[in-house]
């Protein structure tokens, strides 16, 4: 069986525009350049003794979103000192806009949750800062129509 292209066009991760407090972060590490992960899942699923089963939607948007920087990067120095300023106004949280060539979006709330570790050696290494995102939810342009194709499952 023959395999089809996913698209006609080229993933190209430059084109992704991430901003935090309206800041552009930069000196992305190799490889991964953001991980948005889900705190919960979606639904929970309860089954009872005799098979019955039940699904709970879980209202919990939170997430985290992780930032692979180079160790080199002076964008470091900019997330250290957002850091080191919440220690002095008690602001801690700022907008996070992010999207991508595919048309995935997230605009919430976010902060600093923690920072990865720092290795020092013979390499650049990374640093991988992870933002705590109030809702994590990718919303994309197309959902509507996705939405119409699956309105006709029966239960």
């Amino acid at each position: 069986m023959d395999q089809m292209l996913t698209g006609l066009m080229a993933y190209d991760p430059s084109e992704v525009t991430l901003l935090l407090g309206g800041w552009a972060p930069y000196g992305f590490a190799t490889d991964t350049k953001i991980t948005i992960t889900k705190t919960s899942d979606i639904i929970v699923p309860y089954s009872g003794t005799d098979g019955d089963v039940s699904l709970a939607l879980q209202r919990n948007k939170l997430g985290t979103l992780t930032l692979s920087l180079q160790a080199t990067s002076g964008a470091n120095d900019v997330i250290t000192a957002y850091h080191e300023q919440m220690y002095l106004t008690r602001e801690v949280a700022f907008p996070v806009y992010m999207e991508d060539p595919r048309g995935f979006i997230i605009n919430t709330i976010g902060w600093i949750q923690s920072q990865g570790e720092n290795t020092i050696g013979s390499e650049v290494t990374s640093i991988d800062w992870v933002i705590g995102l109030k809702d994590c939810t990718l919303v994309r342009g197309t959902t509507a129509i996705s939405l119409n194709s699956i309105q006709g499952i029966t239960i």
